[in-house]
């Protein structure tokens, strides 16, 4: 968050997250890493807390926002681990410079979201390839859709966000992490899979000498 906008961008979060009651967490086991993780991030004078909630029921999770100097997050590893619920930090930065360094430094992620106008976005295409070296989806304002089966998602990430990122988990490209490629040379039209006879009896859609038939 550029630093000119922190207060007023911070107020209007908290006003929103105000109105967000706290919800039930997966299992106890994530509650309390949750709220554990909350209390280590306390823990620090460098980090400043907008809104922070105790849970009203066992195994809630309610909404909590920090803020923290880009500097200080640099700095501090504990503020770059991931906490899992409802939580955000506001890294703020006072340059292009900074947020580049914080970018560079910032782990894998599933997505990752820029905001901004035309004319901010294309003066600043250095920051946008460096976001872009950080997550599986980029998006520009707006946010991650839902996850479903197609040929367009991808769900997937540069480490730790996933273990092997270069394969969608969910999606058509998906299966890719399940095969590798044998090829057959001069086999016996016969003895080949119904897949790859040159008659195509199961009428797939196939690349054949570079060109996608049926």
């Amino acid at each position: 968050m550029p630093k000119a906008h922190e207060k007023a961008f911070g107020n209007q979060v908290v006003s929103q997250l105000k109105e967000v009651a706290g919800a039930p967490m997966l299992h106890e086991g994530i509650c309390n890493t949750y709220h554990q993780a909350l209390k280590e991030l306390a823990a620090s004078d460098k980090i400043e807390w907008l809104l922070t909630t105790e849970a009203s029921q066992v195994l809630t999770g309610n909404p909590s926002l920090a803020k923290v100097k880009a500097s200080d997050w640099l700095s501090e590893d504990a503020f770059q681990e991931e906490v899992f619920g409802p939580f955000a930090i506001m890294v703020v930065y006072e340059s292009i410079e900074e947020l580049e360094k914080a970018t560079v430094k910032l782990k894998g992620q599933l997505t990752c979201t820029v905001w901004g106008d035309s004319t901010e976005l294309s003066t600043n295409k250095d920051f946008l390839n460096l976001v872009e070296e950080k997550c599986g989806r980029l998006l520009f304002s707006g946010v991650p859709t839902g996850v479903e089966v197609g040929h367009a998602m991808q769900h997937g990430g540069p480490f730790p966000s996933t273990t092997d990122s270069r394969s969608t988990s969910v999606g058509s490209s998906a299966i890719s992490r399940f095969v590798r490629p044998v090829a057959f040379q001069d086999m016996p039209e016969e003895l080949l899979p119904e897949e790859l006879m040159e008659k195509n009896p199961l009428r797939i859609l196939r690349k054949v000498d570079g060109v996608f038939i049926r």
